[in-house]
């Protein structure tokens, strides 16, 4: 009987041996909170804002690269026409204005001038006049004591007949300010003048300014850039690719030194809190083992996305918690590290 028991009693102990070793190994406890962690990892992908012909990629899978680094090209001969064509709209523009200021300018002061003159005839004719008028006065008293022929008053009043008239529709254009007459001339007024009519001719150039900016844009744009410092984990096109706007060309992967992601079941959630201590190690049993604590913890229950499920296939929920090693270890990014809460 003895030896009965014995021969059961083995192997049931070298099970359970056999399993403590496999819970110790894969991260479990025999009391406790504990779940599996990744090594931080952020993907940022680098896409074209337009779509395009992809023309060169210039980066290779491992590759460090930095924010603004050029990590692919797209095919932009149909962008340079396009802003060839602005600027060449645009230095049209700018000579149109310019032949439009120098004839504005111009004609201005043609109006200034002649504005001018007619002032000047209005002044000469006023002056005229009373000279007329008096010169009339004094013929029509010698006419009287029969001194002067009366043809020669009457000479006289045509010519004061004349000068009146003249000064006469003269003024009635000055109340009613016509021919430029009674308004400011030169100065603010002119200025204004100008850049009233100038001003559809500013309007275009300013519109061919700004076509000239979105044309440079999509140049630029048309080189794709890294938006993060990190490594190349994917190169997803090739050059000759025709892709969409915002397809993924290259993917740039980073993350904090030290950080670790891990997500604890809803049952457990009584039992995280930041600032909290941790412990964490690698994968293995004889791994080395780090302190830490919780750095953050999500405010909401997500899907636990599924390389972190006990079983893939099926759905689990949790809160994304993140944790930080002091002092910051090394991880390979996305590397498994068993936390122990």
């Amino acid at each position: 009987m003895i030896r009965s028991r014995a021969r059961f009693a083995a192997p049931a102990a070298i099970l359970a041996a056999g399993a403590i070793f496999w819970t110790l190994a894969h991260g479990g406890t025999l009391g406790g909170l504990s779940a599996r962690g990744y090594a931080e990892d952020l993907d940022t992908p680098a896409a074209p804002v337009a779509a395009g012909r992809v023309a060169r990629v210039l980066v290779e899978v491992g590759q460090a690269t930095h924010t603004g680094d050029v990590v692919a090209v797209m095919d932009t001969a149909e962008l340079e026409l396009k802003l060839a064509n602005a600027r060449l709209a645009l230095s049209r523009s700018n000579t149109q204005l310019g032949a439009g200021e120098f004839k504005a300018g111009a004609a201005v002061a043609r109006a200034e001038l002649l504005v001018l003159r007619t002032e000047g005839t209005l002044t000469r004719d006023r002056a005229e006049l009373t000279e007329v008028q008096q010169q009339l006065a004094r013929l029509e008293k010698l006419a009287s004591d029969q001194l002067v022929q009366a043809r020669t008053v009457e000479q006289e009043k045509l010519k004061e007949a004349d000068l009146r008239a003249s000064v006469e529709l003269l003024d009635a254009a000055t109340k009613q300010r016509r021919a430029g007459l009674g308004r400011k001339q030169g100065g603010q007024a002119a200025l204004d003048e100008v850049e009233l009519q100038l001003a559809p001719l500013r309007d275009a150039v300013h519109v061919a300014e700004t076509s000239v900016k979105l044309a440079q844009l999509a140049y630029d744009e048309a080189t794709v850039r890294a938006h993060a410092d990190g490594v190349v984990s994917a190169i997803l096109r090739h050059a000759g690719d025709v892709v969409p706007a915002g397809t993924e060309l290259v993917r740039i992967v980073s993350g904090r030194p030290g950080r670790v992601v891990c997500w604890v079941p809803e049952r457990e959630l009584g039992k995280v809190a930041v600032g909290r201590g941790v412990h964490l190690r690698g994968q293995s049993l004889w791994s080395a083992r780090w302190s830490g604590r919780i750095a953050v913890v999500a405010p909401e229950v997500e899907e636990v996305p599924v390389r972190a499920r006990l079983a893939p296939q099926v759905p689990a929920w949790g809160r994304r918690v993140e944790l930080e090693t002091w002092p910051p270890q090394p991880f390979v990014l996305g590397e498994v590290v068993h936390v122990r809460f």
